[in-house]
């Protein structure tokens, strides 16, 4: 009925679909036919069938060249309201002129995994919310480590990385801003020693000269209290002899970050995740 309404209005080129909307058959047998054209308008009816047609017809025959025929929920005419289901109600309730109309506006098919860049709202970076590094040259060069993206820090072994990690979680930490780490290299209590350090400051740590008479630093007693005290609840790292499995670690992150509000996630470093996930 469908295709006779559009047909009778003027539009010739025009075919029925077998089988009903739940049918996607036609597509593997008329491939190749179907493959010769640049431009389909897809006309399911605006019930849930149709509807579905539309949306996997374009997905099998290509977004980039389908359109869909955009039929209104109801029609007025002479005081009277038309309820509009299809294309035969359309020439019904509308006639040929409006069909027509209708069928050379259809709507494109947007692809979902783009957006026009002119359509993405410019924004100040001074108004994202991030976390500063605590270190001022490198803050002055990068503004902030902004929430939702990623930074990659490398450099050769023993030139500071996890020292720089540290000092970046210590800062989200002294902001109010709550982290995770896992650290392939590190335990947990030498972690914790990293980062007694860095928030004790000089002012809280003490020359202490090994038997040997090498240079040993350690922090004041009852200093890693007042830390623990003024820190708790803000930074949370992965349990020792838990498995380095990218699954699992995703989803410790996951679950960090949905139950404890974390912001600033750290995996440290990348080559023991790598190493972890051969097979």
């Amino acid at each position: 009925g469908d295709c006779l309404a559009a047909y009778e209005a003027g539009w010739h080129c025009v075919v029925s679909i077998p089988f009903g909307a739940n049918s996607m058959t036609f597509i593997d047998r008329c491939y190749d036919w179907l493959d010769q054209f640049s431009e389909i308008i897809l006309a399911g009816d605006r019930d849930e069938p149709g509807q579905k047609f539309n949306k996997e017809a374009t997905t099998r025959l290509g977004a980039w060249r389908c359109k869909t025929l955009d039929i209104p929920e109801r029609y007025e005419k002479d005081g009277v309201t038309y309820k509009i289901k299809d294309v035969n109600d359309i020439l019904f309730a509308c006639g040929s002129e409006y069909l027509i109309d209708l069928i050379r506006h259809a709507h494109e098919t947007p692809i979902p995994s783009v957006v026009d860049i002119m359509e993405v709202k410019p924004v100040d970076l001074k108004e994202l919310d991030g976390v500063t590094t605590g270190i001022q040259p490198l803050d002055k060069m990068l503004g902030k480590l902004y929430f939702g993206t990623v930074t990659l820090i490398s450099g050769k072994a023993a030139s500071g990385k996890s020292s720089l990690v540290s000092t970046i979680l210590c800062n989200a930490m002294d902001s109010g801003v709550n982290s995770w780490i896992y650290s392939g290299e590190l335990n947990e209590q030498t972690n914790r020693n990293w980062i007694d350090y860095i928030f004790a400051g000089p002012r809280n740590v003490e020359h202490s000269p090994a038997i040997d008479g090498s240079e040993f630093y350690q922090i004041k007693p009852g200093v890693s209290d007042k830390i623990s005290k003024a820190y708790r609840g803000r930074c949370f790292i992965y349990k020792d002899g838990q498995t380095s499995d990218i699954d699992a670690l995703l989803k410790s992150a996951e679950d960090v970050v949905r139950r404890y509000d974390c912001k600033v996630l750290v995996l440290d470093n990348l080559m023991t995740i790598m190493d972890g996930n051969d097979e």
